[in-house]
Order: structure tokens, then sequence, then C-alpha cells
């Protein structure tokens, strides 16, 4: 891994808009829990939805290593059978997203300097929250590098 420039969380973040905001399968990115989001005021147009909430950080000598919860997900629709399709659309949203993890934001977003683990584990959904969410969640593990630097702490 190369020096720490810029990477922070805000900065990750980001990319994971610019990433959801340039798929254009994707309609509407949040980043908390999709738990605590509004979804139901969202239209069949706004879907469907990633939403990506930080999770666990373990701050080591050098790395700091970040859980990424990621939900990719839609509208459940009417039949079983639409249903499977759905399902097999999301997945391969989701791939899209690890691939974009593994590939492109290592090497432009962040000019190499964060790893994805792999492999990556991607679970179904068929019900989220009250308007019936059909998708994939996956939580993914995230490391860059860490500089435990005193000088580097405001006011000291």
């Amino acid at each position: 891994m190369s020096a720490n420039v810029k990477t922070n969380l805000y900065q990750l973040l980001q990319g994971f808009r610019t990433f959801a905001t340039d798929h254009e399968q994707i309609n509407h990115f949040g980043v908390g829990p999709v738990d605590d989001a509004d979804v139901a005021k969202l239209s069949a147009q706004d879907h469907p939805i990633m939403y990506v909430t930080p999770g666990g950080v373990i701050l080591d000598e050098g790395t700091i290593t970040m859980d990424i919860d990621i939900i990719i997900g839609t509208m459940q629709p009417p039949s079983q059978e639409e249903r499977m399709q759905v399902l097999s659309n999301m997945l391969y949203i989701m791939k899209d997203t690890v691939a974009w993890l593994k590939h492109h934001l290592a090497e432009d977003e962040f000019r190499g300097r964060i790893t994805l683990d792999l492999p990556v584990s991607c679970d179904p959904f068929t019900t989220k929250l009250d308007n019936l969410l059909v998708g994939y969640t996956s939580i993914v593990s995230l490391e860059w590098n860490n500089e435990n630097d005193l000088c580097l702490v405001p006011g000291l």
C-alpha cells in the first residue's frame, strides 16, 4: 500500500456516491442504515437503491480496517417469477459494486491506497422494511494506511 495522502471515511463514502450516481441502474443512494431511511417516500423511479453503512473499525499500527454494510435493493414485485428476475438483477448490481471496489476504486479514486478483502459474501433478502424490498446485502472489509503519529493530533 502506498502513502496515506487523503484516504478517509468521507472520501470513501463520496466514492460510493459517485459510483452509485454513475451506475446506470442505481437510482437512489444513501448513507446509514436503510432501516432509518424513509424508503416508503421513494417512488418506483427511485429504485433500485444503494445504501452503505460504515461499520466496525480496527485501528492498527499501520492500517485502518473498516467493515462497510452494502444494501442493493428494489421494490418487491407481485409475482414469484418477477421476484426471481429482480433478485438476479440485484445480484449483478452487487457484482458491479464489488468489481468497482476491487478495481476502479483502488486504481482511480484512491490510487492503490485501499484494499478489499476477498472473497465477499452476498446474502439475498426478500422482505426488508415495510415496503418489502428485495435484493442483496453484503459486508465488505476495506483496509487503508493509518499513520499513528502524535504530531498529527490537533492541539498537541
